[in-house]
Parts: structure tokens; C-alpha cells; sequence
């Protein structure tokens, strides 16, 4: 708790042709937030500073329900300083 958190995508600006949909969930399974795009790679990204703690959940799907081997990513989750 109050501790804030980055949870950032990079897929765009690496070329992967995914379009994430990035997604934080509390431990009831109640959405919390989902992500913005960043204005200069199209990555979302989430900032979050949990109020107590406890359990929570990141989920990163494709917009268009596509995916295959080639469809990278790299999900960062990282307590900001």
C-alpha cells in the first residue's frame, strides 16, 4: 500500500502488431482501470497507488482477439521512486 506502480506495455513501439488492451483488476475481480495510450508510442500504461494491501490483477489482451507467436510483448510493472 502507497507504494505507486507503472504497469507499462511495449509491443508498438516495437514493432509487434498487436493492439493491447491493458487492464488492472482488484481481488473480487472489480476493474480498477485500464490503461491509457502513451501520446508518443501508442503503449498503454496504468499508474497506480494501491489505498491497502492486497491482492490484484494485470490482464493484456489483443483489441481485435488476433495473437500468434510473432505477436510480442513486454509487460514492466515497477514501483515508481
Amino acid at each position: 500500500a502507497n507504494t505507486e506502480y507503472l504497469i507499462e506495455v511495449q509491443a508498438i513501439r516495437v514493432g509487434s502488431p498487436l493492439d493491447p488492451i491493458l487492464s488492472l483488476f482488484d481481488a473480487d475481480g472489480r476493474t480498477i482501470t485500464s490503461g491509457e495510450p502513451d501520446k508518443e508510442t501508442k503503449d498503454p500504461h496504468i499508474s497506480f497507488k494501491p489505498k491497502k494491501d492486497s491482492s490484484y490483477f494485470i490482464t493484456l489482451q489483443d483489441a481485435h482477439d488476433q495473437g500468434a507467436n510473432f505477436f510480442g510483448y513486454r509487460l514492466v510493472v515497477q514501483a515508481k521512486k
